[in-house]
């Protein structure tokens, strides 16, 4: 019962990339809709009804929630990124060997964490698969492609990989909160989620390669 409740969570709660990478590569497709079961790196409304009473309660939160099955027959699920380049994490667990950094200058007992949580969530998804043929799922390779972004920072237009873009120095990232100037050239949005330009990198890497979805790039 504990591996078919992380599997069903893992699934509702990833980030379905599709709409991402349609709409970073304006690339055609033969996908007539396309549903996105968000979490904090994209809301879809679901998180309104799990958090009552919060600001996550009050519109726009909740306008798109489905309310019913989609009927979904093909998936997008994501592994988790490389945390220990995670601006807000690189500050909590500060370390001053060098050892424990990668040459990135991300923490490597982290980016191991995201590893294994990642190769765990894959074998759950094979097990789906056998378990419902019908239905095809990939996984999408976060961790790689991000810490490929890391590795070729000038590549992606990243000047700034561990500084986040909204708030820091003490301040919230919130409407009186400041804003970089240039939030393209940054890696972290408010030091836990991606910016743009992080999210563009990593769907390069899997429409395009080295880490690609093979039906995400077909065309009809």
């Amino acid at each position: 019962m504990a591996s078919s409740s992380f599997s069903f969570f893992q699934i509702l709660s990833a980030t379905t990339t599709l709409l991402l990478l349609l709409e970073a590569h304006q690339a055609s497709s033969c996908f007539s809709a396309i549903f996105s079961f968000g979490d904090s790196l994209q809301d879809t409304g679901n998180a309104a009804h799990m958090f009552v009473n919060s600001a996550l309660s009050n519109p726009p939160y909740g306008t798109t929630y489905f309310h019913k099955a989609t009927g979904a027959k093909t998936f997008v699920v994501p592994g988790n990124l490389p945390i220990g380049c995670i601006p807000a994490w690189l500050g909590q667990y500060r370390s001053d060997k060098p050892s424990d950094y990668d040459r990135n200058g991300c923490l490597i007992w982290m980016n191991n964490f995201s590893e294994y949580h990642n190769s765990h969530l894959q074998t759950e998804l094979d097990r789906l698969k056998g378990q419902f043929p019908s239905v095809t799922i990939a996984y999408a390779d976060y961790l790689n492609s991000g810490i490929r972004m890391f590795s070729n920072q000038a590549q992606f237009g990243i000047t700034v990989p561990f500084t986040a873009c909204c708030g820091g120095n003490g301040y919230p990232c919130n409407a009186t909160g400041p804003v970089c100037p240039n939030p393209l050239n940054h890696a972290s949005w408010e030091g836990f989620h991606p910016t743009e330009a992080t999210y563009h990198a990593i769907s390069d890497g899997i429409i395009r390669g080295p880490y690609a979805i093979p039906f995400l790039s077909q065309k009809c």
